[in-house]
């Protein structure tokens, strides 16, 4: 049971308690058909306060006003810079996805491939080997259905 729902029990009861002793007080003598009707009244007001709380205090969104959450993968920063030799890249994806994993170099003029393909929700941490690349500014990016992820690596080779 929802919050909006206990608020609703708590305050029917507190406002039929309320209206059953201010009867009681007001006299002794007091009918049990006036009880009754109070009772009844009291409720009644308290259907149109849990209406009243539905629609304004608690309203329900409607498929308009929802939000859409997406997964995004997310592709961890190399931390050791510069890089030099064999490292480790790390990414993972939320769900299944199409990925394409490459290294570019800082102009674009160099695109090499690290993992592609069909990829089953996980982490993934990949071994790439910097001696393949000269020295300088290289992104290494990350790209799914819905995204595309890029960080920055200085590669400096002895």
């Amino acid at each position: 049971m929802g919050k909006q729902n206990w608020y609703i029990i708590i305050g029917s009861l507190i406002l039929t308690l309320i209206v059953y002793v201010l009867l009681k007080a007001l006299s002794a003598n007091v009918n049990t058909y006036l009880i009754i009707a109070a009772f009844v009244g009291a409720v009644f007001a308290v259907l149109l306060a849990s209406k009243f709380i539905q629609l304004y205090l608690f309203p329900k969104s409607n498929s308009k006003d929802e939000v859409e959450i997406k997964h995004y993968a997310f592709l961890h920063p190399y931390e050791l810079q510069p890089a030099n030799g064999n490292i480790e890249l790390c990414f993972e994806l939320p769900e299944s996805d199409e990925v394409k994993f490459y290294m570019e170099s800082e102009r674009g003029g160099l695109k090499l491939d690290i993992m592609s393909g069909n990829l089953e929700k996980g982490v993934y941490p990949c071994t790439f080997d910097t001696k393949q690349l000269s020295n300088g500014v290289y992104f290494y990016i990350l790209e799914t259905s819905n995204q595309r992820v890029m960080k920055k690596l200085a590669v400096l080779n002895n």
